[in-house]
């Protein structure tokens, strides 16, 4: 109940003035996580359409999923990124007008996508449109890695063990079965891909963040799974044949510790929530000099 009442807070404040011709006033993108698909999402789709309809004042509402391949080991966020800022230019031109705005919710690696899409987009880089960024009114991430992946890094420690699960057990490994490889490497924790986004942030300046962030509607959903509840889950599922049954206990058992640790236990499942946060102030040390406690900068 609260995450509905969240999402629907979020985006009720970012529709604009209804408009008279019938076209999209606002536009809500769904766009789901690595090894997800359209489906992801389950009955968001109906639910926002239908809530966020009922109210007059919000326009006429259109939420649209968006699908990329995060099966292609080739492909990575950068390149998503741009399919993603084709598919919203092209939906806003055939179905919205002059003064439609823009949401997007994102699940996982999909609030990666959306992240460099935005910067990108609000620069102006080749290719991207600036006015999309100016159409931006909110940005809902559920469990996006931001600043890496545990699980990610853990591939980038032994892409061979990964690669021959992929090929060797296919379909059988469920949503693992749909993971790029390159995709998963930019998520892990110090990639150069994450580094990047650092500094991207730390490039920007302070009146172009608070610009950003006083136009930009921006909520973070993340969280912690209950450990014991996912071990029971994914032992039943194993004697079951069920929709987990690819997560086989042994394995399930020996990454544990190195994914979510023994003691502490701070993670969706695959996201840890300081990962998660995008709200971190980053600066730039510009002098090495520390005297008497003190910084000088």
């Amino acid at each position: 109940m609260l995450g509905q009442f969240l999402f629907a807070l979020v985006l009720s404040l970012s529709c604009g003035v209804a408009s008279a011709n019938g076209n999209t006033d606002h536009f809500v993108f769904l766009i789901h996580g690595l090894g997800g698909d359209i489906d992801s999402f389950g009955n968001m789709r109906q639910a926002l359409t239908n809530h966020l309809n009922a109210d007059s004042r919000l326009g006429r509402v259109q939420v649209m999923p968006f699908k990329y391949e995060t099966s292609n080991d080739s492909l990575r966020t950068d390149d998503f990124a741009k399919q993603f800022h084709d598919f919203i230019e092209s939906s806003v031109q055939r179905y919205g007008h002059a003064g439609s705005t823009l949401s997007v919710v994102a699940h996982s690696q999909g609030g990666l996508v959306t992240t460099v899409w935005y910067y990108k987009t609000y620069l102006g880089v080749k290719g991207f449109n600036p006015d999309l960024a100016a159409r931006l009114k909110s940005v809902v991430t559920l469990g996006t890695p931001f600043w890496g992946s545990k699980v990610a890094t853990w591939v980038e420690r032994n892409p061979k063990v990964f690669k021959t699960l992929k090929s060797g057990l296919g379909s059988s490994l469920g949503p693992v079965g749909a993971i790029g490889l390159r995709q998963v490497l930019d998520m892990a924790l110090g990639s150069e891909n994450t580094q990047r986004f650092r500094r991207h942030l730390m490039n920007f300046k302070i009146e172009e963040l608070e610009h950003i962030f006083s136009n930009v509607h921006v909520l973070n959903i993340h969280g912690n799974a209950n450990l014991k509840q996912i071990t029971t889950k994914v032992k039943q599922s194993d004697e079951n044949g069920d929709a987990l049954s690819w997560l086989k206990p042994d394995i399930f058992t020996k990454l544990l510790p190195f994914v979510f640790g023994e003691v502490e236990y701070e993670a969706d499942g695959v996201v840890s929530v300081p990962a998660s946060t995008l709200n971190t102030i980053y600066l730039t040390d510009l002098s090495p000099d520390y005297k008497d406690g003190q910084w000088y900068g």
